[in-house]
């Protein structure tokens, strides 16, 4: 039977997402036996998938978590605390990584490597690892803005919304090394 992934072994994106989802726990009123145990159940799942949180398919990786859990504790107490872990973790999930696109603005998150560019007519926002970078959330008359983000080496999460007033619509995001 497969082991999960030791959490000191993910990726740095794995680690900051687990620690992301504890503080939800903690901002949804949880106490620390409860954050304790779903951490526990999260930490279970998101090493025995062992891969990138946002490449997780739902609801079937997290229903074969599921069935992994079903399988590895015998004792139905713990599987029933672990499966309201694991469900709590499917909703962050599904709030994090899986929203519905919206009609207006357009958002999209995308992981990279190196160095991002944007050049966006009418309104944009980009974030990159949760920073937000550029800020130009207003009509314009075919103004085109331009940006840069020096990152390290690693993945790093880029977030774009973009929204357009009239006219036509117009919006790059690029990146390379330097």
């Amino acid at each position: 039977m497969k082991t999960p992934t030791p959490i000191h072994k993910w990726s740095s994106a794995n680690q900051g997402f687990f620690y992301k989802f504890v503080a939800w726990l903690e901002q949804g009123g949880y106490g620390p036996s409860a954050r304790k145990l779903y951490g526990c159940a999260a930490r279970i799942a998101l090493g025995w998938l062992d891969t990138a949180y946002w490449m997780i398919a739902l609801p079937g990786d997290i229903d074969r978590v599921r069935a992994y859990m079903a399988e590895r504790y015998e004792s139905e107490a713990t599987r029933a605390t672990y499966l309201k872990g694991i469900a709590k973790l499917e909703d962050f999930l599904y709030q994090t990584c899986h929203k519905p696109k919206p009609e207006k603005p357009i958002n999209w998150s995308h992981y990279i490597g190196p160095l991002p560019q944007w050049l966006a007519d009418d309104g944009s926002r980009i974030w990159v690892d949760g920073h937000l970078v550029l800020d130009q959330w207003h009509a314009n008359n075919g103004i085109a803005y331009c940006g840069t983000y020096y990152a390290t080496a690693g993945n790093h999460e880029v977030i774009a919304e973009y929204y357009e007033d009239g006219g036509q619509a117009l919006i790059y995001v690029w990146w390379e090394p330097h």
